[in-house]
């Protein structure tokens, strides 16, 4: 296998992009981590159990004032 030799002032700007890549890079998962943050306040704010709520069953059974007549309508049925 044939080794490329690469002059100096080229392997100093490949490392400069690279330091640049690596610092775009961390930036990135700094942002998103803080969206991530961001996001996770968002939905407990949203989702997350109010006060207000507490203590009040989830299910009710609470009876219509339907729910005990049939659905005749009085005419024979077909």
């Amino acid at each position: 296998m044939p080794v490329h030799y690469v002059s100096r002032a080229h392997a100093d700007k490949l490392l400069a992009e690279i330091s640049d890549l690596r610092n775009q890079l961390m930036s990135a998962h700094k942002e998103n981590r803080d969206l991530r943050d961001a996001l996770g306040v968002v939905n407990g704010e949203h989702y997350g159990c109010s006060k207000s709520r507490k203590g009040i069953s989830k299910q009710r059974n609470a009876k219509g004032r339907n729910d005990g007549r049939d659905d005749s309508d009085g005419t024979p049925s077909s």
